[in-house]
């Protein structure tokens, strides 16, 4: 199984790369999508242990009249505050790295050849030294900018706030092997995803490869994989143990 890292940044496009991937699924080459956004809004639903931790950190502003969490409200308080957003990224990311794990572990099991994990923050939380290789969905700043502004209907500082939030993409280029150029227009797009399929997962010769040294350290496997190990070793050696005390009671 390959774990591809995607990331990108607000508004960059990664979703229609992640759709554009996703379509590459047929039986021969089964192709998974791990999503970290929705991830991270399913551990804060209402009656999730995270939405309750938001609530003690923040307090029950940030809080809709039906009890669910509003996002517009926490939004205005953590773009703005680098120290909160810190905060509320300590309570998010551990549970919805935990899933992750966990549903990785299920395509190990289920024998899915490419996995693709989605994760605006895969560089900055370290989550690429988990992944085989990374691809970057990019977008210069302006661009970026005037989509957040279409999309969102933001104010220009609004948009800008939301953006230099994050690392930037010109930035997160040095810690991918590929880099999807999304400034152009969506037939463009799909051909470099074409392109890349083909030579990431289908292994197909390309003339001038895609494939570009990264900053990111050796690839690790994901901690699931030795929790699994180390749970079947146990096993193991219970098993024998088992074997031999009624191996010696036969006798």
């Amino acid at each position: 199984m390959k774990i591809l890292g995607l990331t990108g940044g607000i508004a960059s496009g990664k979703s229609t790369v992640s759709k554009m991937l996703l379509s590459k699924n047929k039986p021969k080459c089964k192709v998974a999508h791990i999503d970290a956004d929705q991830l991270s809004r399913d551990v804060v639903q209402k009656g999730e242990p995270g939405l309750k931790k938001i609530v003690k950190q923040f307090g029950k502003k940030v809080l809709t009249s039906e009890g669910t969490l509003n996002r517009e409200v926490l939004g205005s308080i953590i773009f703005n505050d680098s120290q909160k957003r810190k905060q509320l990224n300590k309570i998010v990311h551990p549970l919805v790295i935990k899933r992750m794990y966990n549903q990785l572990f299920v395509n190990l099991i289920k024998g899915t050849e490419l996995v693709i994990l989605d994760v605006p923050l895969l560089i900055e939380v370290g989550l690429n030294r988990f992944v085989h290789q990374t691809l970057l969905v990019y977008v210069d700043k302006d661009t970026q900018i005037q989509r957040l502004i279409q999309r969102n209907e933001l104010t220009n500082e609004q948009a800008l706030s939301r953006v230099n939030s994050q690392m930037e993409l010109v930035k997160k280029k040095d810690y991918c092997n590929f880099v999807i150029d999304n400034s152009g227009s969506r037939e463009q797009t799909q051909k470099q995803v074409d392109r890349f399929f083909n030579e990431f997962v289908l292994k197909k010769t390309q003339t001038v490869s895609m494939w570009k040294k990264s900053k990111s350290k050796s690839y690790l496997p994901p901690p699931f994989v030795f929790s699994r190990v180390i749970l079947f070793l146990l096993l193991l050696f219970v098993f024998g143990l088992i074997f031999y005390f009624v191996f010696k009671i036969i006798i």
